[in-house]
């Protein structure tokens, strides 16, 4: 399939357009979010992560006694459940915001 020239200028005007649209809404969406943060829990209640508004994990908590009342494996299946929770907890505000506006 051939494009004129006309038509892949416009195309790429098109694209330079949403570039924009979608950089403007990223900034909104940032702007809203800076500084907060995600907290995700294990079931066990011995880990608690802590996620930045982009998701990314900033502090991971654990309790004393879980070094001594968990083994490794137990331990680090409690890491990765309030890892995750946090990650999604920081995605689902992200997806809220971009919806809503707030």
């Amino acid at each position: 399939m051939l494009i004129d020239s006309r038509r892949c200028a416009q195309m790429v005007q098109d694209a330079r357009k949403l570039t924009e649209i979608v950089t403007a809404i990223t900034g909104v969406v940032e702007r809203e979010l800076s500084g907060r943060q995600s907290v995700g829990v294990s079931d066990g209640r011995m880990v608690k992560a802590i996620a930045d508004h982009r998701g990314r994990v900033t502090r991971i908590e654990i309790a004393p006694a879980a070094l001594t009342r968990t083994r490794g494996p137990q331990l680090a299946q409690e890491v990765v459940q309030a890892v995750s929770r946090a990650q999604a907890q920081a995605r689902a505000d992200y997806e809220r915001v971009l919806r809503t506006g707030h």
